[in-house]
């Protein structure tokens, strides 16, 4: 089942739905989510998210904090559509987790056997585009999204992608289908443009609530020791 129009809109649920790289019966696919593993000295799975029907193979592994809503973006989108992936919990104080990352210090990251990728935006529409096209591999889709240099409000140079919110087509498209993706670019942009601003002044109206937030906050990193978990919401 190809990704058809308010596919990413509707990423923003969870649920699951069968795609060209996915088994057509992943609504009957068991879905596992396993407890917290030690993998590494320094990183420990916060779970992992084992879809059966899952054939892309990608092996992916997600590093996030848990309330971010870029990266409540992401996990809603790989839920959606079916894909198996492992979740690290990363610390907001030491970032321990992704100093693999020379560059790129935010979350989420998404690495795979594939390729590492940034940018909520960037790996949604690239988890997109190579799923509408079953003859690509993931890292081929990285040169559709060229990044260029440019200035700005500040008068200084950030790294833009002109093109992150297009998700291109399969060879097989109608007209009709490229409108709607037209109109689903316009309602990404308005969500990360406008919407996703509104959610933290109304999470943490005051200070106990934010203290309440960043309780939660903690305690879902369970493998976090009492001083990082007292670092996480105090700092």
């Amino acid at each position: 089942m190809r990704i058809g129009s308010g596919a990413i809109r509707a990423a923003f649920a969870a649920a699951a739905l069968a795609t060209t790289k996915t088994d057509d019966k992943k609504l009957l696919c068991p879905i596992e989510t396993l407890k917290p593993q030690k993998e590494q000295s320094d990183i420990l799975l916060s779970r992992k998210i084992v879809n059966h029907c899952d054939r892309t193979n990608l092996q992916l592994r997600l590093f996030q904090y848990q309330a971010c809503p870029f990266c409540c973006k992401v996990r809603a989108f790989l839920d959606y559509y079916g894909f198996s992936y492992e979740v690290v919990e990363v610390n907001p104080v030491t970032r321990a987790q992704i100093k693999f990352s020379k560059d790129y210090k935010k979350v989420p990251i998404l690495s795979s056997n594939d390729g590492t990728f940034t940018d909520s935006v960037l790996i949604v529409s690239k988890l997109a585009t190579f799923l509408r096209n079953s003859d690509r591999e993931l890292s081929s889709i990285d040169g559709d999204y060229p990044m260029i240099e440019a200035l700005n409000d500040k008068n200084e140079f950030v790294k833009c992608y002109p093109q992150k919110y297009v998700v291109y087509p399969s060879k097989t498209q109608k007209s009709e289908e490229i409108a709607a993706d037209r109109e689903e670019r316009q309602w990404r942009e308005w969500v990360d443009g406008n919407f996703i601003h509104l959610i933290s002044p109304n999470v943490y109206r005051s200070l106990n609530e934010s203290l309440e937030t960043f309780k939660w906050f903690s305690e879902v990193g369970c493998h976090y020791n009492i001083v990082y978990m007292s670092q996480i919401r105090f700092f």
